[in-house]
């Protein structure tokens, strides 16, 4: 038997007395999920109460949060968008929507207590528009800010558009004039219940990129800007309260910026260890706050909270504990619009606990609530084998918490999106029947090691699936049926032949209703025999022509076949291409064909090209170097 003892049981007992149980949040409930035929993107709560923001074809879709699901209430045509919009509203309706079309910044305002946006106008033209973000206040004070490039010659500005509450956008301010882009930027706002504007930005200097912050008050310029120990993510509070949380690798380290304080305090280190970081920042009423951090690779996931009254934030909380044997890797590299936002949210509720949301490592979305500095509920809502986006966890106006996020058929364009919602003490909705599964045979029995495994698979109702095959493909690949139906599943090698040397193949496909949590595995052995490789082709005959614009056109030749492998082309400044800080890059799919031409973009200073042949299986061959005249 086990016992507990004394000094455990006053724990429990001084814990209820502090968070009693009609303070305690009911389990989410799933509702019945929605398709989306035309997808959804960019899906993030705006700050008004119960509101969630998603980017539709021409502009902006607001979704209002209730207690029998999601209600399209308001929307705002911005125009063919180039990037994820941005929104931001405040509890009693004031709010500023903003998007980046290929030439222009449209701004459109909804005053407070309003029921919708006035039509949107054109705050300024604009080159390409890679980061974005807005503010407003209570009484409709706003702020918008981005950073554009051009692309020859590679230079950046980053500007900032400010209106007074009742009137009109003023003509956009410099932060930073047009300089040349050799290193990172970026551009974040927050603004308080005064109008009282914060603008922290990444400021391309060489090869560096400083962080700096700048306060204005409404109607008077920006003040000088200072230097900030480190940059990352910005939220600003209501009565003037701002952290800046770093978001990059190396830990957690946060500033804080006080009301009516001139500048930041020194840096606190909440975390010291983690890669690539998801930070989110949730303030509350009393002068409460939350630092909160998710590790998408490896699944981590920590938070920190201050108090009333402290000088700085607590011990971190370990909500999910770092893997044992390390977690994964990753990187983006974007040339696009304003980018979605982090998918980790926090929210602090009315009775001061802290509520998380975090697409799960292993499918569907993850919560927790905190209180004090404990763990106190856990639960995984969603099916387990589609990956969660767009998470948006926001209040209803009975208090109660509610969680939307979708998902999608990432290797099927024309799978519609679905659209899930849960709220706090709904009930859940009567899982659908599970499908019978059947696995056909391999479309090709006969493989080289680079070339894809083709395998039929019957579903015998809507389905969703993730096949793989264990200690080989490092992926698992994801498809989906809406209704009875065979789908092709293609399983790519990468850096190991799928196909055993010697005896049978296994294939694991795992298998649930659509949405369900209950997943289904199966194990299919299948006979394949493995071909011997093709011969490595060589790059010959090179050809460079320099085009209009700073493009560079590149030409050249395989000696053989170049299936299941890529090419990858890059110009650089320097013969070292470690040492330019932004190669002009770009990449052709091999095939059958010999002969292949690229063009690279921003390569007008370039003066050295690379190209490398990358095998999904084998090693890659050594650079082929040209020097550019």
């Amino acid at each position: 038997m086990i016992r507990m003892s004394s000094a455990r049981r006053q724990l429990i007992l001084l814990a209820m007395l502090a968070f009693p149980a009609s303070a305690g949040a009911a389990p989410y409930g799933t509702l019945p999920f929605t398709r989306v035929p035309d997808g959804t993107a960019c899906a993030s709560p705006t700050g008004a109460a119960g509101e969630i923001l998603r980017w539709t074809e021409g502009g902006v879709e607001l979704l209002t949060a209730a207690a029998d699901g999601l209600h399209g209430t308001d929307g705002v045509a911005l125009g063919n968008l180039s990037g994820c919009p941005r929104v931001a509203a405040q509890p009693g309706g004031a709010a500023v929507a903003a998007g980046a079309t290929a030439r222009e910044l449209r701004v459109a305002l909804r005053e407070p207590g309003a029921g919708s946006f006035a039509a949107p106008v054109r705050v300024a033209a604009t080159e390409k528009v890679f980061a974005l973000d807005v503010a407003v206040s209570a009484r409709g004070d706003a702020v918008v800010a981005w950073a554009e490039r051009t692309s020859s010659p590679a230079r950046v500005r980053i500007r900032v558009a400010r209106r007074s509450a009742g009137g009109g956008f003023g003509a956009p301010e410099d932060i930073v004039p047009w300089r040349a882009y050799s290193a990172y930027g970026d551009v974040q706002v927050g603004m308080a219940a005064d109008g009282e504007t914060l603008v922290v930005s990444r400021e391309p200097k060489g090869a560096r990129s400083p962080a700096m912050a700048r306060f204005g008050r409404p109607g008077a310029p920006l003040g000088a800007p200072q230097r900030l120990a480190l940059g990352g993510l910005l939220s600003m509070a209501p009565d003037g309260r701002a952290l800046v949380v770093k978001a990059n690798g190396g830990g957690v380290t946060v500033l804080e910026r006080s009301p009516g304080s001139v500048g930041f305090t020194a840096p606190q280190v909440l975390n010291d260890t983690g890669g690539p970081i998801d930070p989110a920042v949730a303030f509350g009423a009393d002068g409460r706050a939350v630092v909160a951090w998710h590790e998408p690779y490896d699944g981590t996931v920590g938070a920190a909270v201050r108090e009333p009254g402290a000088t700085g934030f607590g011990a971190p909380v370990v909500v999910v504990p770092a893997p044992r044997n390390g977690g994964g890797f990753g990187f983006a590299l974007t040339d696009g619009g304003p980018e979605e936002l982090p998918n980790l949210q926090a929210v602090i509720a009315s009775d001061g606990r802290v509520r998380l949301a975090w697409p799960h490592k292993a499918g569907g979305v993850a919560t927790a609530t905190i209180a004090g500095a404990t763990v106190v509920e856990r639960q995984v809502v969603g099916g387990r084998l589609r990956g969660a986006a767009g998470v948006s966890l926001v209040t209803l106006a009975d208090g109660r918490g509610a969680l939307a996020w979708d998902d999608d058929d990432d290797q099927d364009d024309d799978s519609p999106a679905r659209q899930h919602y849960a709220v706090e003490g709904a009930a859940d909705a009567p899982p659908p029947a599970a499908p019978r599964i059947t696995v056909g045979t391999p479309r090709r029995s006969a493989l080289r090691p680079a070339d894809p495994l083709v395998l039929p698979i019957r579903c015998s109702a809507a389905c969703d699936l993730s096949v793989t095959v264990p200690n080989r493909s490092p992926f698992a690949v994801t498809r989906a049926l809406t209704r009875a139906g065979t789908v092709n599943v293609e399983l790519r090698p990468f850096g190991r032949a799928l196909t055993a040397a010697r005896g049978t193949t296994p294939v694991l496909i795992r298998s649930s209703a659509p949405g369900s949590r209950t997943v289904a595995s199966k194990t299919a052995q299948l006979r394949l025999r493995r071909l011997p490789a093709p011969p490595v082709p060589r790059v010959v005959d090179v050809r460079t022509r320099r085009l209009s614009g700073g493009r560079l056109e590149v030409r050249w030749r395989a000696t053989f076949s170049a299936e299941n492998a890529t090419f990858v082309v890059f110009a650089t400044r320097t013969r070292s291409d470690e040492l330019d800080e932004i190669p002009a890059i770009d990449a052709a799919v091999g095939r059958r064909g010999r002969n292949y031409r690229v063009v690279l973009q921003d390569a007008a200073d370039k003066r050295w090209l690379g190209i490398r042949y990358v095998p999904y299986v084998g090693r890659p061959t050594p650079i082929v170097r040209v020097r550019l005249t």
